[in-house]
Parts: C-alpha cells; structure tokens; sequence
C-alpha cells in the first residue's frame, strides 16, 4: 500500500479528526507498528479523543459486515472483512503502551526525559504546578529586585506603571515581565538593539543651541504675521523652557509642526514661525528615538537577569514548564539519539491543528518531518486552519503551515470546505459574516487586515440537512462595560434556561473570552438551579463559599486581620470562631486563633480544614459545594514547607486553577478550551472585546522568510509614533495586525462550534455611537445589515426556525444509571488505626502573642530567603578555628552568589572579637555558667571530647504527640565514649528591640519551641534534662540567651 505525503487546510467542522484517524487506521492495517507513528495535536483532550476516534471506529467495524463495509469505504480501500478490522483493533489494544498518540509538549517532554542528563536537568524533573509556577516567578523578581541599581529600579518602575505611581508593584511586575518574556526567548540579543537613530536625520540640541531655538521663537511675537499666534505661542514656551516634551507633543503650534501641518485653528502658519519651531520639533524627535532605544536595550537587559535567576530556580528545583522543555530542545540543535533513547524509529507522523505550532516547536520537529519526506517507506500528513489559528500569544505561527509545501518534499495538498457539524443556516451566517468583514465603517488602522482575512477565507458548505437557528439580540443597555457584560451575561442565563425547558436532549455551550466571566456565569446559573461544567479552569478563590474559608484560614494565622474577622463575623462560620451579635470581646480573636492551632498541632491541617467546610455545607449550594470539594482534594496532596504558615495554602490555592469538566448538559468555558468542540446550541454573550489591543507592551518585525523576530522595540502610542522611523511604525502595524487577524480567528472559531443553533448577544449602550466600535459585535452587526443597532432588549437579526430543538429527541430527566459491579469489598479491620499527630517544635512558640515577621510573611518572601541563607551559611560551620568560615563563603557563592552586606553584618557576629565569636569556641562551654558541662566535676579540655552537628533531625513522641524538625547547631559532648552532655543553639534573627525587658519578652515566646527540642534531644539520646543545654542566638543584635 502506497501512503503519499499529505497537506490538509481543513475548516471548522470538515472532519480533521476523521481524516487523521482514517490515516491512522490505514497504516496499522498495512502493518505498521503504533511505536512508529506519532500523532500529535494542540491539547491532551484532543489528543484522547483522537485515540478513541481510532478504537471506536476499529470496534464499531468489528459488529458486522455491513460497518465492515462502511469503514472500508471512508478509508477508500477494497472491501474489507470485519474479522481484519477486529485483528487490527486486538493488535492496537495490546500494544497501548507503546502507541504515540499524545501533544506536541508531551512528546518533548519524553524526549527531555530520555536526554536529562545531556541538559543537566535530571530525570526526576517534571511539569510545575500554577502554584509552583507562580512561586518561582515571584522568588525571581524579588531577587532581580534586589540585584537592580537605584537607577534601573527607578527606571523600571516608571516603565511599568506608565509613569504613575502604583502600590501594587510586584504583581504588575510580574505581568509587564510575563508580556515580554515571548519575543525575549525568540530573538537574539541584536533584535532588542535596534538602530533607529540612523533612519532618522533629527538631532539633540546642546544647552546653547536649545537656547537659541527658544530665542528664535520668542523673536518671532515681534511679527505681525504671528500676532493671531502669540497667546499658544507664549504656551508653547512655558512648555518648552520646563522641558516638559511630552506636554509640547500633544497641543498647541508644536504639535502642529511636528505633525508636518501648516495651520493652525485654520489659520496658515507664517513660513518664518515654521522656520524658527523647526530646530526644537526635530531635537524632540531626537530625543524619542533616544528614549525609545534606551528604554528597549534596558528592557532586554532586565529581561536577561530576570530569565537567569528564573532558569537557575527551575534547574535547582526541576520544576519546568513546557515553554522550557520546547526551549532546551530547541538550543540544543537537532542533536538526539532519538531511536536508540526513544526505543523506536518514528517513521511516519501526523500533526494535528498545525497553524498553532510554534517556530521553536517547528525547529524540532522539522528535521524529523524533512527526514520522513524523503524515505521511501515513511509518511508524513497534516492537517490545520489557518483561520483557526488562536494560539498566536504563545509563539504559535500559522505561516509555518503555509510554507510546508515548499519546505517539504514531494507532498501534495488538497482543502476540506464541507461542514459535516453546522445546519445550513449556521454555515450560511459564518459565510455572510466573513464574506462582508469589510462592511465595516470604522476599521481605522486596520482595514488592509479585514481584506486579506476576506481574500483568504474560503467559504463553508453544509452537508447536513438540519434545521437550524441563528438570532443576534442586545442585552440592557449599560453605561459601562462593566454593567454591560452583567446584563449580557444574565441574558445567556435566560437563554439557556428557556432552551432546557425544552426538554430535549441536548448540548450547551457557553463560550466566553476570559475565565473571570466562566466564575460569574457558574454562580447565576447555580442560583437557577441549573447545574453546570467549568471547563475554563479558574481560581477557587473566584468562588464565595472558598472566600469565606480562606478567609477563615486567613484569621487564624492573623487573628487581627479586620476584613478576614468582618467576613467570618458575618457567615455561617461565625459560631465556631466565637463571635456572637451581642458579644463585644477584642481578644476573642487571639483565643480563638490559638484554639485552631492547637487543633492543627494535635488533628492536623486537613482535618480542621474539612470541619470548616462541613460547617459550611448547610449554607451552600451544590456547585458552591462541588468547589469547596475541591479546596479538600487539593488540601490533602498540598505539602507545607518546614515553617508551616497557613499563608503558604492560601497563597497556593490562589494561583492554582481547577476546571470542572463533568457531563453536564450546560458548559461554560472560553472560546480557546472550545476548540475541537461542538455543540446543538451555542450562545456567545462577550462580544464587546476590541479587536484591536489598545496599546501592546512591544511590537516586533519578523523576517518574512524565517519567520524569525529579527527586531523589538518598546510600543509606543500613536501620538509619539508618527515621529519616528518608518521601521518602528512598520513593526508596530505588523504587530497589531497579527493581534487583529487572531481576534477575528477568535470569533471564526467561537461561531463554529454551533452544530444546530447560535445565539448572539450583543451589548448595548444607551445611546448610539457616531461610528461601530471595532469589537466582535460591531463586525457581525455591520455585516448584517450596515447597521449598529443599540435599541435595548431588540432581536437585531434572526434566521432559520425558532423551534429547532424540536427534531431532538426528549429528554429523559431519571435516566437509569448503569448498575456497579459486584466487586466484594474487604471487611473492616476491627482494630482502631490511626497515624500519629504529627507537629514541629517550631508551633509550640508564641502563645497568644504572634511574631510581627511571620504575620506579614505572605508579602516578604525577601525575609524568609534571608533567615534561609543565614542558616545555609552557618550550617557549613563547626567552629571558628580551621577552614570552615572560607568553605563556607565558597559554598554559599556557589548556591547564592556573594553575601549581602545585611548578611554579612549578621555573620560579623560570629568573627573574631564580635560577641558570638565564643560561642564557636570550645572554651564557652568550659567557662559559660550555662553550659552543662558546668554539672560534671571532672570535665576538661583533655577529658571531653565535642562533635557538631548542624541542621540535625529530631524525631520523638512527647506529650501525645509526634515532633519532627531540625536543630541549627548541636554540640555533643563525650567522656570516654560516653555522651555526657549536649548543647542546642537555635539561630534566629529577629530585631530585638533595647534593654532586658525586650530580650525576656522574646525568649519567653520562643521557650516552648527551645523546651520541645531538650525534651527530644533528652529522649532521642537517653540523657536526664540537666545534661541538655539550650541557648538562643540573636544575629543581629550578637547576644545569646540561655533557656
């Protein structure tokens, strides 16, 4: 059997997935074996459902001759008997262990794996959790923070806050960085350092030939011609003079000038005034090419710092993302001993929704496709839609799909055009819409990117002869986009509740454009009772009944939390926490905060946890439940660090995302997740979003060819961009165009998800604008009928049969559930099993007082790397005699890099002549009244010989209960092999503040901590409480105190 090489453009509905496994199947019966096929698509759930297309297909062919028949005549080969196709399906079954059938990611990840060592990563690497992911990305921003200068901080923080001032620094940070990191891992270091100045011929004035141009320009009020002119004029000098370019740019003659206008309020500008503005017009234009050079070079130079600190995180905890799998893969060439490492020689591959791949993703995969090509008994076949290309904001290219054909060898193309999804009426909307795309009157900047999507689109043909219906109907009108989407968003919860009164079997579709709308549509669907899925993947924090428990959480670790204590005072959760209508106690919260930790030290975290949300469960409803189901799931796998804060948890469940895929008959996602879906009916309700960004973060230039970024530059906003080189102003428009073309991909792919029916509801101003707004609502009106129409609560357009939903079958509401199988359980054991509760010595500290420094934890991550380091450095050292203090500093710059001077001044206490420096001498413990060596008469410096050991393990049953953690320094004391004594020392680096009162205080608060580590010690090593010392060591004030 001769397989040819194979291109497919196939649009929405045409059967991409059917093609790709009739491709499949055809290979397995001419003998091929699954470890030589790979197959790959865009998500893991189109990935399954690529494989189950394959088995169903294969079984259903197995029941008779006559699907035998069938399936032969969709693979377009002879008849074929259905014995063939059940060995087919009994040789595919037995081996699916070795079938590859998976995502593009998940095949570089087991490439990554079979080559862990080659890239220094290990092979017990995996994929970070969003939890994970946000963790490092914050540990990497506080440490490039901390390595900027004054300067470059200054600087970054005016770039990112848009030259205003912002409280929430780090988290718009963390979003500006984000933004850039694509184009930083596809270009080189020559892109970002573009050479603008030489296009241009504008130049910096001096201070003295500023002050000539100004001078020139007052002359000029001495003219008659420019009396109309002189109070703007007068203007335009006070702007000047202060410097304030930016304020110029913007009005007055200046602007005018700059602009290459000779009027202004419609009055011609006298040829002299020109003349005169000229030199200044041009040094500001200078000086934005400057600025903008500056800005974009500083950028990248942050960018390198941040990416280093951040690889260097991933690779100490190997924990990567699959953006970095694809990276190291792609740096390292096309070097692997894939057969040999792979245990299989891919001979023929099949990709999947091509137009999303990435140029980095294409690079590995391109010398394996080139390869197959030219083989003989090899094949290759793919399949995508431009049109559907939505992926472009993670690096996907569709022009790589575009160029295969000249890439590739001896490969033939062919296009699928007949929808077998959509009704004739659906088919014939999407046509119109795309087919009038330039009916629009206001498209500004972006006209030229509606004709090419128009030129390129190649219009549907139904199959199917179903009845079918399309309505488009505005909502309330709102006065902001806010009040806007609400009434959108409760208007597609009517919808949906009047399509399942119907009573009919039937598929429903949600498709919003961001995961925020998923949260708001759950909640108003659940207050109608009608259950559905959420396949978007949110933040259970976006839910109430997860807010009320965080904050719960919240309390207890900061018990004078007032928003934390106001919510939980006025919940269903109020009782457990004490707090009454009638009851005014202010140190209720302390008790109360102490009272749950010590529920926590004895049952555990998970258990005081699941109390909470059974407490709640009365007061919630099923999907509000569904979420708090969730929290426990994930309460139960989550691992605390050594210090256990309650922060950690909360911060984790604030950037994990959960979906909740299940079989409802309603799902509520975002048009990307829909992608590979269908539906009976399909309701799009955020048709407001701009098609256009309103001001990206950068604009690139690609080489047309390559499709390689061979340039960067900082965006600018049209009023400054008009100054400056063609280039620049190129790159921008490229930019925006390629946002423009996937947001109309965005809406091709949201409006062919509807197999039967598709409901479209549109927001409405109260009054009509003067032009469309260049929004998805704006485009489908005007191709409609050239009218934006803002009557409120109107059906603007409507097609097809109203009651199309009447040819599905009913809905049969007690469907029987498939009976379990009789699987005979193991009888309870009788015996009363439980693990022992487990706590560290540290959360026996404190009492009803709380460390300043641990309740504001969550925001200073800076403090905890500090304590982490301090103890790291110390733990290399045994005593300050011999090498230990150099090998500690070599260790602590390899792992770290070199010691901050706030560190340095904390170890200085421990230097010679410093006021620890005794503490690692030997001699302290002869001559300190504490010591314990103190209760042996015969202790000397000839008799007793000492060990250190440093972050030792402890692990002893004391008081009920099971405590587990670290000692910073142990000093054993032995008399003729004998342990004698021993000596804890607990570093910690609180600021203490003056006089004895204030050590007292702070010993007190730690001295059940310091007990919990004698009485294990005690216990641990047989010995009697006066043979075990314990002293505190304050760093940063150098006193230590026995306890």
């Amino acid at each position: 059997m001769t397989i040819d090489n194979v291109l497919l453009r196939a649009s929405a509905g045409t059967g991409k997935t059917f093609q790709l496994s009739n491709r499949y199947i055809l290979l397995i019966l001419s003998g091929k074996s699954p470890e030589k096929l790979l197959a790959t698509t865009f998500t893991r759930k189109a990935a399954g459902e690529i494989l189950a297309r394959i088995l169903q297909r294969l079984a259903i062919a197995t029941t008779s001759e006559e699907q035998a028949i069938k399936l032969s005549d969709e693979l377009k080969i002879d008849a074929t008997h259905s014995r063939r196709f059940g060995e087919a399906l009994a040789f595919l079954t037995s081996n699916l262990h070795r079938i590859n059938v998976s995502t593009l990611d998940a095949y570089f990840a087991k490439l990554l794996t079979n080559h862990a060592y080659e890239f220094e990563i290990g092979a017990d690497w995996a994929i970070a959790t969003s939890g994970e992911q946000a963790a490092q990305k914050q540990l990497a921003i506080i440490e490039l923070l901390r390595n900027l200068s004054n300067a470059d901080f200054t600087r970054l923080m005016l770039f990112i806050n848009k030259g205003k001032c912002n409280r929430s620094i780090l988290h718009t940070l963390e979003l500006t960085i984000e933004s850039l990191l694509s184009p930083f891992y596809q270009s080189a270091a020559t892109a970002w350092n573009g050479n603008l100045r030489g296009e241009s011929t504008a130049r910096i004035l001096n201070p003295e030939q500023l002050s000539l141009a100004m001078s020139k320009i007052r002359n000029q009020m001495e003219n008659e011609d420019c009396v109309p002119f002189l109070k703007t004029i007068t203007t335009d000098l006070e702007t000047l003079q202060a410097r304030n370019w930016n304020k110029a740019l913007r009005g007055g003659i200046f602007k005018k000038i700059v602009a290459g206008e000779n009027t202004f309020s419609r009055k011609p500008l006298p040829d002299n005034l020109i003349a005169a503005y000229q030199p200044l017009t041009q040094h500001v234009v200078a000086l934005k090419i400057r600025e903008l050079e500056n800005q974009t070079k500083a950028t990248y130079s942050i960018l390198f710092q941040y990416a280093e600190i951040l690889d260097r995180i991933k690779r100490k905890t190997k924990r990567l993302e699959f953006g970095d799998v694809t990276r190291l893969l792609n740096g390292r060439g096309h070097k692997f001993a894939s057969t040999f490492r792979m245990d299989a020689t891919i001979e023929h591959l099949l990709l999947d929704e091509f137009q999303d791949t990435s140029l980095p993703q294409w690079n590995i995969v391109e010398p394996l496709a080139i390869s197959i090509c030219q083989q003989i008994n090899s094949s290759f076949f793919c399949v995508g839609d431009v049109k559907q290309a939505i992926y472009g904001w993670r690096g996907g290219r569709r022009e790589i799909f575009d160029c295969l054909e000249s890439c590739l060898n001896d490969i033939s193309s062919d296009t699928l055009e007949q929808s077998y999804r959509s009704s004739a009426v659906v088919v014939e909307f999407i046509n119109s819409i795309i087919n009038n795309l330039d009916a629009h009157t206001n498209p500004s900047d972006h006209a030229e990117t509606l004709k090419r999507w128009q030129k390129d689109f190649v219009p549907l043909k139904t199959v199917l002869d179903h009845v079918g219906y399309v309505e488009y109907v505005n909502a309330t009108d709102g006065l902001g986009k806010t009040e806007r989407l609400k009434s959108c968003l409760a208007l597609a919860v009517n919808k949906t509740e009047q399509l399942l009164n119907t009573n009919r079997q039937m598929k429903i579709g949600i498709l919003v454009r961001t995961n925020s709308s998923i949260a708001e549509l759950i909640h108003l669907l659940a207050a109608r009772g009608i259950p559905a899925s959420e396949d978007g993947g949110n933040s259970l924090s976006n839910y109430s009944a997860v807010q009320l428990i965080l904050s719960a959480l919240s309390l207890i670790d900061h018990p004078q939390d007032g928003v934390a204590r106001f919510h939980v005072e006025h919940s269903p959760l109020a009782s457990l926490f004490g707090y009454r209508p009638d009851t005014i106690d202010t140190n209720i919260a302390c008790r109360t905060s102490r009272d749950f930790r010590r529920q926590i030290a004895t049952l555990g975290f998970y258990s005081v946890l699941k109390n909470l949300v059974l407490t709640l469960e009365p007061h919630v409803d099923r999907p509000q439940f569904t979420r708090l189901e969730h929290l426990l799931v994930f309460a139960n796998t989550f691992k605390f660090s050594i210090n256990f804060r309650i922060d950690e948890f909360i911060e984790a469940v604030q950037n994990e995302r959960f979906s909740d895929p299940d079989a409802s008959r309603v799902r509520v996602m975002t048009i990307h997740q829909s992608k590979g879906l269908e539906f009976d009916a399909v309701i799009i309700p955020t048709l407001e979003s701009a098609l256009a960004p309103r001001a990206p973060t950068y604009a690139v230039s690609r080489n047309l060819k390559t499709q390689k970024i061979s340039e960067v530059f900082m965006y600018r906003n049209a009023e400054f961009r008009e100054l400056l080189p063609k280039r620049y102003n190129d790159a921008c428009k490229e930019t925006i165009a390629e946002s423009v073309s996937e947001s109309l991909c965005l809406l091709y792919v949201a409006l062919t998800r509807a197999a039967r029916a598709l409901y479209l509801i549109g927001p409405c101003q109260p009054s009509t604008p003067k032009s469309p707004p260049f929004t998805s609502a704006g485009i489908i009106q005007m191709a409609i009928h050239n009218i934006y129409s803002q009557t409120p609560n109107d059906v603007v357009y409507a097609n097809g049969n109203p009651t199309w939903f009447e040819q599905l079958p009913v809905y049969e509401t007690d469907s029987p559930h498939p009976e379990t199988l009789p699987i005979p359980l193991a009888k309870p054991s009788q015996l009363n099993l439980s693990p022992l509760t487990s706590a560290a010595p540290s959360s026996r500290s404190g009492g009803e007082r709380f460390r300043l420094s641990g309740v504001l934890r969550s925001s200073s991550e800076t403090a905890k790397l500090f304590g982490i380091q301090l103890h790291y450095f110390m733990e290399q050292i045994d005593w300050a005699q011999g090498p230990y203090w150099t090998m500690a500093t070599d260790a602590f710059n390899t792992k770290y890099g070199e010691v901050s001077p706030e560190l340095d001044s904390h170890l200085a206490m421990f230097l010679e002549n410093a006021p620890l420096a005794n503490i690692l001498n030997k001699d302290f413990y002869f001559d300190e009244p504490t010591s314990p060596l103190t209760q042996l008469t015969d202790a000397t410096h000839e008799t007793i010989q000492f060990t250190v050991h440093n972050e030792y393990p402890i692990c002893a049953f004391i008081d009920g209960e099971l405590l587990r953690g670290f000692i910073d320094r142990l000093v054993v004391m032995r008399m003729n092999e004998l342990i004698v004594a021993v000596d804890i020392c607990d570093y910690k680096t609180d600021r203490i503040g003056v006089g004895p009162e204030a050590l007292q205080s702070i010993v007190s608060r730690y001295r059940p901590q310091i007990y919990a580590y004698k009485q294990s010690i005690a216990q641990m090593l047989a010995l009697q409480p006066s043979q075990v010392g314990a002293r505190l060591i304050f760093t940063h004030t150098g006193e230590q105190a026995a306890v």
